[in-house]
């Protein structure tokens, strides 16, 4: 009898399953996306923070206003108001008020200054003018009067102001001197404090000098020093009264390079002198005595009349 082949076969072994772990990969997105919230929450409270922070400094709202949790407020040390951070000295209106209040201060402390340097400057040029002169000035007419012998060279005179050479010529006591001092004295009052750096520096650098002082200057200065002090100052000042040219009675060169340095720089130069032309040419050569009686405006005065018998 034969077996059958299915009865008599073993019973086949079931086949193995493969549990897959699903719960790990879950966890590890569900603690991302936590994290991913927990950031979210901290930029939002971070932003949230910081409006309440610019709305405090400028509405300068009290504490328990807009005040999000962990934050620590500060106190202005003006105002006693609230500030957004106890680094915050001051509140805004505070600071802003610190910051007027020191524009002005600066701007006094720039006043003050500027007035200073501004007298200091006039003062200098002043002080080169002989105290018998100092009141010479066109804004005294009564002054001028009692000085001048011909009063319509007042007016001339002041006409020609600005000039760049002016000479006055006439005998001692005529008041060549006064008018002069008042040219002078024209260029410096002409400035004020407020007056803008060009005007400044004409008035500061206007100078009165002698011409026998530009030689004593000269003659007394040391030898391979340079150029007297008192000599360069008067070729570089801005506005030069040289009085009583030719009075040295001799010939010099310090005056003569004056006035040809003044000439190359086209500086005003204002001179006084009782000398003729043949005069001038002896002392200081043709092309100086040229300059002076043909190139420049000449005012002459008169001699004083005598008084008494």
């Amino acid at each position: 009898m034969s077996r059958d082949a299915t009865s008599t076969s073993e019973p086949a072994m079931p086949e193995p399953t493969i549990e897959v772990e699903t719960e790990a990969p879950n966890q590890i997105d569900e603690a991302i996306e936590r994290e991913a919230e927990e950031r979210l929450q901290v930029i939002a409270a971070q932003q949230r923070a910081e409006r309440a922070r610019r709305e405090a400094e400028r509405f300068q709202v009290p504490r328990r206003l807009f005040t999000p949790p962990g934050h620590v407020w500060g106190t202005c040390y003006r105002c006693k108001g609230t500030v957004a951070t106890p680094d915050d000295l001051m509140c805004g209106d505070c600071s802003n008020r610190s910051r007027e209040e020191q524009r002005a201060r600066d701007a006094e402390t720039h006043a003050k200054g500027r007035a200073l340097r501004f007298a200091e400057g006039r003062a200098r040029a002043l002080a080169t003018i002989p105290p018998k002169y100092l009141d010479a000035s066109f804004g005294a007419p009564a002054v001028l009067r009692s000085r001048v012998v011909e009063q319509s060279k007042i007016a001339i005179a002041k006409s020609v102001a600005n000039e760049p050479l002016v000479l006055f010529v006439g005998p001692p006591g005529g008041g060549k001197t006064t008018l002069a001092v008042a040219m002078l004295r024209h260029a410096i009052d002409a400035a004020t404090v407020e007056s803008d750096g060009p005007m400044l520096r004409r008035a500061f650098g206007a100078m009165f000098v002698g011409s026998y002082w530009l030689a004593k200057a000269r003659f007394e200065h040391a030898l391979g020093e340079g150029e007297a002090p008192l000599v360069r100052r008067a070729m570089e000042s801005t506005v030069l009264v040289i009085d009583d040219l030719g009075i040295e009675k001799k010939r010099d060169t310090a005056v003569m390079e004056v006035l040809y340095e003044r000439e190359a720089l086209r500086r005003q130069t204002i001179i006084t002198t009782s000398i003729t032309p043949k005069e001038a040419a002896e002392l200081y050569g043709g092309g100086v005595a040229r300059r002076l009686f043909e190139e420049s405006k000449i005012i002459e005065l008169a001699r004083p009349a005598r008084r008494g018998p």
